[in-house]
């Protein structure tokens, strides 16, 4: 055994075991100048193997198993790559044709020399390639990124990092050139603010900041995806205007081949809002008012509304329309309107702040339907017809205005506060109720006379039902009830009361009187009749107690009928003694049965003539009726003649001892009756006065 390990380890080494050989499929890139970077791509390739082009090693850069990175030497010329296996086999693969080396780059200049980190610089030279990849460019030994290349421009973009330094070209397969000058880092490009945060189009924005040029043209600047112009540059600040067409968004400065700089926060463009009208156009603190007009935006929380210098509250809001409450402290003027620190806008109206209005007083408390009542307070409108007073919600008539006092007409309606809307201004509530009563009312009462303990009873409506709420009196004397319905009372006439108009209070309702005066009787008695003989057609003055203006009779022994009375006082009637009157008793009776009978001697009439009154009964169009009575005239009415003031009147009645006359009206005035007869017997009266 041992023998036989003895023997395989003396085998060739191409006899143990055999590798198969490099194959080479492609290059690229196929051709270039000495220094070029190529692929080669193949299978089989192992460590230890060696690269050759026409004969001349050639530098491996990287390997992989089925890819190596190689570099065209110096001085290399045209022909196939191989790849030799020491000792074993060579294999020859695709020809790489080898170019004149390219020139190597130059720089001439750096555009901006200063730079704030992050910014563009323009590298300005010659022989740099076109393709991005093939420029190596480092600064200050830190890799720069290439954005664009030309032959004769490179733009990079300096890292965050970096430090002032000089810029390093590697050209692939031209060489490498160190800039002649340094680039200084400056000032990096950065937005510290701007202001205002929020503006109309055609507002100006301070932009604040560092890095910016001090030429307008010297950076772009956007709000959003729009540009705009910039209005003036200085290192530090850019004042910009809002084009129309912008739309809020972040602000970006592009500093040309410096870089872009964004603001933290968003710029908002908010149009200039318009105020077109509002309504009501007064009213007072926390009444609301509607404000119209357009760009008011959805966002309460931006909205400002003033009056006055007094901010109001936004109580709904959309872009055309605020809702808005009237504040405390408010003044009248115009309505300011602020969006979002847009404005202020001002109404082109007034609006006039009015004081709430406030009920202090009002008189009467309590009173029927039709009661006019005075209201005091305040804030109250001097056009009436903007007042609105009710009662338990119904409508009073408003019949006088002012600022402080009010005169109503109280409808009908139940109890309850009283109740002011004055027009865009507020509601006013009295703390206390006005009652509304139902005065009672009377129509008649019966007996219309009587003496103290008759019982009267009163007609009419409203009285109630609980006597305990009703008074009845008959002048200063209270009457006691004896039953009370709503529409009928029994009363019993006071001891010592007297002729009077009868009332009924029903407490909380009012009172009534009575048109009709109940004749209080006293105690009935004649006492005396003077004189004691008369004539007929003499006045007879009776005299006594408990006498009344009607209801009496006065009737003479001799006569069947009674005769008329004048009633002087209630202790004084007169009568007139009737033709046919004999002497006897003479009879005078109350109307409620009483009587009293006093002898009157009646005797004939004294001889002569004579006028002992003048009576007038009233005068019409065609004339006055006038009453002479005395003694000695003639029975009829052609026995004499009349005049009066000289002129002669018409006798349409006559008797011994009265003469009823027809005195035309032209013969008015103040004279005096004469009478002559045909015997020659005359008299005259004292003046008279007919009017």
């Amino acid at each position: 055994m041992l023998a036989l390990f003895a023997a395989l380890f003396a085998l060739p080494a191409h006899a143990q075991v055999e590798q198969p050989p490099p194959v080479i499929e492609r290059l690229e890139p196929t051709s270039g100048p000495p220094g070029t970077v190529v692929q080669m791509v193949g299978r089989y390739f192992r460590p230890g193997q060696q690269v050759r082009l026409a004969g001349q090693p050639v530098e491996v850069l990287s390997q992989m198993p089925n890819r190596w990175t190689l570099r065209i030497p110096q001085g290399a010329q045209s022909g196939r790559i191989a790849v030799e296996v020491p000792g074993v086999t060579t294999t020859i693969g695709p020809e790489f044709r080898v170019l004149a080396a390219a020139p190597p780059p130059v720089i001439t200049d750096l555009q901006p020399r200063v730079v704030a980190p992050g910014g563009e610089v323009r590298i300005l030279g010659e022989n740099f390639s076109p393709r991005i990849t093939e420029n190596l460019v480092t600064l200050g030994g830190v890799g720069v990124v290439v954005r664009t290349a030309t032959p004769t421009e490179l733009v990079v973009i300096v890292p965050p990092t970096a430090q002032s330094g000089r810029f390093s070209v590697r050209v692939a397969g031209s060489g490498e050139t160190v800039a002649p000058f340094d680039l200084q880092i400056g000032v990096p490009l950065a937005i510290t603010g701007f202001s205002p945060a929020v503006g109309a189009p055609g507002t100006q924005v301070t932009v604040s900041g560092t890095g910016f040029q001090s030429s307008p043209r010297g950076q772009q600047v956007f709000i959003g995806n729009t540009a705009v112009r910039v209005v003036s540059a200085s290192p530090t600040a850019l004042v910009i205007e809002v084009p129309p067409s912008a739309t809020s968004g972040v602000i970006m400065v592009d500093v040309r081949r410096t870089g872009r700089a964004y603001s933290a926060t968003p710029f908002v463009v908010q149009a200039a809002p318009v105020v077109a009208s509002f309504d009501p156009p007064a009213g007072p603190p926390g009444s609301m008012v509607r404000v119209r007009g357009a760009n008011f935006g959805t966002d309460v929380r931006v909205v400002q509304v003033i009056f006055g210098n007094v901010l109001g509250v936004v109580r709904g809001l959309s872009p055309q329309e605020i809702v808005v409450e009237v504040p405390q402290g408010a003044g009248t003027g115009p309505i300011s309107v602020i969006i979002n620190g847009v404005g202020p806008v001002r109404s082109s109206g007034v609006f006039s702040v009015l004081s709430a209005p406030a009920i202090a007083d009002f008189q009467p408390r309590s009173g029927g339907v039709g009661t006019e009542v005075v209201i005091t307070g305040s804030g109250f409108s001097p056009v009436a017809a903007q007042n609105r007073v009710s009662i338990s919600g119904v409508a009073a008539q408003v019949i006088a205005a002012a600022p402080t006092q009010l005169r109503v007409r109280m409808p009908a309606a139940s109890s309850g506060p009283i109740q002011i809307d004055v027009q865009n201004a507020g509601t006013a509530r009295s703390s206390q109720p006005f009652v509304v009563t139902t005065p009672p009312f009377i129509a008649r009462f019966e007996p219309a006379q009587g003496l103290p303990g008759s019982v009267v009873t009163i007609h009419g409506a409203s009285f109630g039902n609980n006597a305990a709420l009703v008074e009845a009196t008959i002048g200063d004397r209270r009457m006691q009830l004896r039953s009370v319905t709503d529409q009928r009372i029994e009363a019993v006439i006071p001891a010592g009361a007297t002729s009077g108009q009868l009332r009924v209070t029903v407490r909380l309702q009012g009172s009534a009187v009575s048109q009709q005066v109940f004749d209080v009787l006293g105690a009935f008695a004649v006492t005396g009749v003077e004189p004691a003989n008369a004539y007929p057609g003499q006045w007879l003055t009776i005299r006594g107690s408990g006498f009344t203006a009607t209801g009496m009779e006065v009737r003479f022994a001799g006569v069947s009928t009674p005769v008329p009375y004048t009633f002087v006082t209630a202790s004084e009637i007169r009568v007139v003694v009737p033709t046919g009157a004999s002497s006897g008793a003479l009879a005078v009776r109350t109307a409620d049965g009483r009587e009293a009978s006093p002898r009157v001697d009646v005797t004939p009439p004294p001889g002569g003539m004579a006028i002992t009154s003048v009576e007038s009964r009233g005068c019409v169009r065609q004339g006055c009726t006038v009453i002479v009575r005395g003694h000695g005239f003639g029975a009829r009415p052609n026995d004499q003649w009349v005049t009066f003031g000289g002129q002669r009147v018409r006798v349409r009645r006559a008797s011994p001892v009265e003469l009823e006359l027809n005195v035309h009206r032209r013969m008015m005035g103040t004279a005096t009756f004469r009478v002559q007869t045909r015997s020659g017997q005359s008299a005259e009266s004292t003046p008279f006065t007919l009017q």
